[in-house]
Order: C-alpha cells, then sequence, then structure tokens
C-alpha cells in the first residue's frame, strides 16, 4: 500500500495514488504503517493527509462501537416513547414496540455470537479473522443480512415524508390508531437520526409492511368498530399466523440465506399465540431496531468509490484523499472539488443499500401517479442524487415545503424535449409527467407525454399508438386540437418531428398526437401527392399539344 502511494506520487497517477492511500488509512491504526521504513518516502503533504484521515476514522469507529458491541440504542425509547402528553402517546402501546425491540436485539446478539464465536468477535482460528472486533469484513456481513431483512419486511409503497428538518405535524388529533402508530414511529427514528454528529438523512422507504385484519377479512372496514376491535384483538389460529404473516412480507425475495432462515423461526416463535394487534406490535419493535442498525453502518461499510482491491480486506476503505493531490502544488483551484462531494454525509447514505433498492422501486410509483394524474409525494426529498437536494442558506436540505420532487432522469426525443425512460412503463402504466427545464416552459404548465417504450432503436415500421392509449396524455383543460402529421416525420414511425398545420415544423414539446391526427396527416399527404400528380400531367400534355401546334 505504501508502494502504491509512492509509486503514485512519482507516476502522478490519480488511481493509484488514490487506492494507495485508501489502504493506508485504514491500516493506519491496525498494521503500523508509521513505524515502516517506506512511511518515511511519502511526501510530507500525504503522511500529514493520512495522519489526520486515519485518526478521523479511528473516531468513526469509535462512534459505531459503542452502538454496536451490544446494540445498545438508550435513547430510541426516551424520546417519543417517553411522553405521557403527545396524542399518541394515549393509543399507541409503546411498552409493547420496546419488549419486542429488546426481544430482537436478544435474537441477533445470540446469532452471531453462535457464527462467530464471541461479538464482537476475537481474531483467531475460530472467527477466522486477523483483526479482532467490528472491522469491515463483520460488519459488512451484518449490513447484508439486515439489508436483506430490510427488502423482505419495507413497504415499498410508503415513500418518506420525513427531511432533515424538525418536523412540525399538525391534525394529530383527527387520526386513527393506525394513522397515529406510523406517525408515532416516524417521530422514533427521526429522533434516531439527530441523536448522533452528523445528523444522517432518513431512509427512502421507511416504513415497514403491517399485519392486518383484511388478509383474513376482505369486509373488515366496513365493520362496526366494536367488530373490528374483537377481530384485531382475538388470537390467532396457526394457519390465519401464517397467512397474516406471509402477507405481510414481500415473498419475492424468500428467505434465501442462513440469517433469514433463522429470522422466519424467531419471528414464527415469537408469534405463536398472537393476536393481529400483537403481530404489529412485534413489527414495529423488530422494524426500529433494524432501521437504527441500518442507519449506523454506512460511514464505515460503504467503501471509497473506485477502490479495486477489496477482497478479504479487514480494515475499513472508506477514506480516500480529498482536495488537491500532492504534485498540483495548488495550482489546481476548485470552488468544490469532486471527490469532496462524493463524501458529504448524503452522498455516503446515498449510495448504501436503502437508497440502490428505493431507486428501483419509485418508478413504478412514479408512473401509477403519472395516470392517476397526481405526483408521488410532493412533500417528499426523495429520492433525489445527493447533488440534486435542494439546500438554503445554511447549507441543509431545504424543508419539504418548498422541495419539488425530481423527475426521473430523461432522455432526448423527436417527439418531445424530454421522453421518460422506458422503465417507468412498468406495472402496465404508459404515460408520464415529463417537467422542461424552466427556460423551455411557459410558466404554471406541465408537459405530458405518452411513454416511449420500443427502446433506443424506436418504434418498428407501420407501428402507431391508438388513441385510447394517447387519451391519458393530456390533461382535460387542454383543449385537443388537429393537426396534420406528415407520415415521413412521425415520430412513431422513428423518425422526424411532429408538423403543426400552422407552421411548417412544431417546435418539440408542442404535445402529442392522435391517432386519428396520424391518420389525417397520412392522407392529406396522399392527396397532395395525387394533386402535384395531376397537375405534372397537365404540364406534360400542354407541353405536347404545343410542340404539334409549332
Amino acid at each position: 500500500m505504501l508502494q502504491g502511494v509512492i509509486l503514485g506520487e512519482a507516476m502522478r497517477s490519480r488511481e493509484l495514488y488514490r487506492e494507495g492511500f485508501t489502504h493506508c488509512v485504514g491500516a493506519y491504526g491496525d498494521k503500523g504503517i508509521r513505524a515502516h521504513p517506506l512511511f518515511g518516502m511519502v511526501s510530507e503533504t500525504t503522511r500529514s493527509k493520512i495522519e489526520r484521515e486515519g485518526l478521523d476514522l479511528q473516531n468513526r469507529q469509535l462512534s459505531i462501537k459503542t452502538r454496536l458491541q451490544d446494540f445498545d440504542f438508550p435513547h430510541i425509547f426516551n424520546g417519543t416513547a417517553a411522553s405521557k402528553v403527545t396524542a399518541e402517546s394515549k393509543t399507541v402501546r409503546f411498552t409493547a414496540w420496546r419488549s419486542h425491540f429488546v426481544a430482537f436485539r436478544s435474537f441477533v446478539l445470540s446469532y452471531y455470537k453462535d457464527l462467530h464465536g464471541a461479538w464482537p468477535p476475537k481474531s483467531g482460528k475460530r472467527s477466522g479473522f486477523f483483526i479482532g472486533g467490528l472491522n469491515r469484513l463483520v460488519l459488512k456481513i451484518l449490513y447484508d443480512d439486515l439489508a436483506s431483512l430490510y427488502d423482505i419486511l419495507v413497504d415499498r409503497e410508503a415513500l418518506t415524508t420525513r427531511s432533515l428538518d424538525v418536523e412540525d405535524v399538525q391534525g394529530e388529533d383527527d387520526m386513527t390508531q393506525g394513522q397515529l402508530e406510523l406517525l408515532a414511529l416516524r417521530k422514533i427514528m427521526s429522533e434516531h437520526d439527530r441523536s448522533s454528529i452528523p445528523v444522517t438523512p432518513p431512509i427512502p422507504f421507511d416504513l415497514p409492511k403491517l399485519p392486518t385484519p383484511t388478509t383474513l377479512d376482505a369486509g373488515h372496514p366496513k365493520r362496526s368498530p366494536k367488530d373490528q376491535v374483537t377481530a384485531e384483538t382475538r388470537r390467532l389460529r396457526p394457519f390465519e399466523k401464517l397467512l397474516v404473516l406471509a402477507k405481510a412480507h414481500n415473498v419475492s425475495v424468500g428467505m434465501q440465506t442462513p440469517f433469514l432462515r433463522k429470522y422466519a423461526e424467531f419471528e414464527d416463535e415469537q408469534a405463536s399465540g398472537s393476536s393481529i394487534r400483537d403481530l404489529r406490535d412485534q413489527r414495529f419493535g423488530y422494524w426500529i431496531f433494524l432501521y437504527a442498525v441500518l442507519q449506523s453502518l454506512p460511514p464505515l461499510v460503504m467503501d471509497a468509490e473506485g477502490i479495486r482491491f477489496t477482497g478479504a480486506v479487514e480494515y475499513f476503505l472508506c477514506k480516500p484523499p480529498l482536495g488537491s493531490l500532492p504534485w498540483q502544488d495548488g495550482r489546481v483551484m476548485r470552488d468544490y472539488p469532486a471527490d469532496a462531494a462524493e463524501n458529504t454525509v448524503e452522498a455516503i447514505y446515498t449510495s448504501s443499500h436503502c437508497w440502490v433498492a428505493g431507486a428501483a422501486w419509485l418508478p413504478p410509483l412514479q408512473a401509477r401517479a403519472a395516470l392517476e394524474g397526481g405526483p408521488v409525494l410532493a412533500n417528499s426529498p426523495y429520492l433525489a442524487p445527493a447533488g440534486m437536494i435542494p439546500r438554503d442558506g445554511s447549507g441543509s436540505p431545504a424543508s419539504t415545503g418548498t422541495f419539488e420532487f425530481p423527475p426521473p432522469q430523461l432522455r432526448p426525443s423527436r417527439l418531445s424535449s424530454a421522453t421518460p425512460p422506458p422503465d417507468l412503463l412498468r406495472n402496465d402504466s404508459m404515460a408520464t409527467v415529463v417537467r422542461r427545464p424552466p427556460s423551455r416552459q411557459q410558466p404554471g404548465r406541465e408537459e405530458w407525454q405518452p411513454a416511449e417504450f420500443f427502446g433506443e432503436a424506436g418504434a418498428p415500421g407501420g407501428v402507431g399508438l391508438g388513441a385510447e392509449l394517447l387519451s391519458v396524455s393530456r390533461p382535460p383543460s387542454r383543449p385537443l386540437s388537429s393537426r396534420p402529421v406528415s407520415r415521413a416525420t412521425s415520430s412513431y414511425g422513428g423518425a422526424g418531428s411532429v408538423s403543426g398545420g400552422s407552421s411548417g415544423g412544431a417546435a418539440p414539446g408542442n404535445g402529442p398526437s392522435t391517432f386519428d391526427d396520424i391518420l389525417g396527416g397520412m392522407k392529406e399527404e396522399k392527396d397532395r401527392g395525387r394533386e402535384r400528380e395531376r397537375e405534372e400531367k397537365k404540364k406534360a400534355k400542354k407541353g405536347r399539344m404545343s410542340l404539334w401546334g409549332n
């Protein structure tokens, strides 16, 4: 690793220098590189950077160790859950949540003690680690296991409304019990996110799938309040328990790992003899523990971008070099270096599993919202890339009241200034809202376009879209105007742009054409062709007559 830094400086190779530097910082406190003879051959600038980043990494490890060596989070149930004056404190069973939180914590501790021989693991043959304690491989195993459990339990339609700002929730007295439970859960998670420095951003999809009586009785919402309480509090029979739990999982994920199989056994054992309300309390307790651990790990388990040699490395690889390289001598001045942007708290978390998985779950929600004529969640700050999160003057993300949900990644099209990618068409969704940049869009207007689903190659020749498909792509407030379209320039045929009746070629983004418009344009073009043919015949006949007359 020291050789890589020395060669990187001599060859002025950014990749080699970055790789060696990151490994040196990770091994700074464990392998004693300060006493190595080659450490003196490193430039003074690089040595000071390695020492500074190494100390920062040790502080980061110490902060994580205090939480994860016993999975102790004493602050979680000392805020909202301990209050006696809030609206949710009168109906939410925080005591049951805490007991299930402790039960799940005991299960996780027991599992990893059996796996590694002790927790935190010790170095030696039993554990197979050279570095004892919570090293990189140990925490990556923990993170991967809990991330797979997150995929099974998360509600993939519950996009968070939380932000880094303190939220002032109103109307709590008018909420139902289910709404108060979700509100209390989000308050507890927000308190955990703000319990340490730096403040961590909330997970985009932050609610679990919950057991519900409608799994057993579709008419449950129509029952009287007394009957609903009876259905939620009665003891479930074994087959009912299995059905309710299966419905509260994302079964497509499957129990594929030893940890998930052990969790399934634990959950089944804890659910025996429970009611649906008990199962909901269990899920809330498990989810709070899962959320707390997942939010603690990304600063250490997310390797620096571009690091190639990571296999079986037990020290952490999360501290790349920042700022100017040593051979630049300050001659390259940049206002905000790219490497600094890539290592902010927001950038680290948005590259972790919960954000990457959430990015795959968002497009179906966007497409469905487009068909229904509304936003996914107008006040949700996710899932914007780290560089797109709007900030106020203090440098923190803007409040949810002023944030506009970011549009999906767009690509050019001949039909419009921007056309959504085919990914938005999953779940039989055929349209999406496209927002133009302010400079190319009239104030207060949104451009609706039919979704393009033939890919980069365009539609095959002669293939068009029916009027029933295009009817959803224009708001009812905008009158439909008939515009002849040239077949040679129809974007559905894979070429050209739509031409309007008043001009030779309409600018991109003037709105989609219906199937009748396309047929009308083809018919009009055919009529013009016949008219030109008749005129040519008349000219030819006139020329022959004049020739004979001479």
